[in-house]
């Protein structure tokens, strides 16, 4: 499995949320699809990028999860 930056992170979540302030916000607010933890606690956590990486590909999508 390849490994997932924090840098391929930010720039998926800029072009799904639109700009860096809008990730910012999202990064920092509780997502229900996250058990209602921060999606910043996930950056840090070389196992965890992959959800975030779901996430974001969903949203991207418009599918709900």
């Amino acid at each position: 499995m390849k490994k997932i930056t924090k840098k391929q992170i930010n720039e998926l979540a800029i072009k799904v949320l639109g700009s860096k302030e809008n990730f910012k916000t999202w990064k920092s607010t509780p997502q229900i699809s996250l058990n209602n933890e921060k999606p910043e606690i996930y950056l840090y956590d070389s196992n965890k990028r992959e959800i975030l990486i779901n996430l974001l590909n969903a949203m991207e999508n418009s599918i709900y999860l």
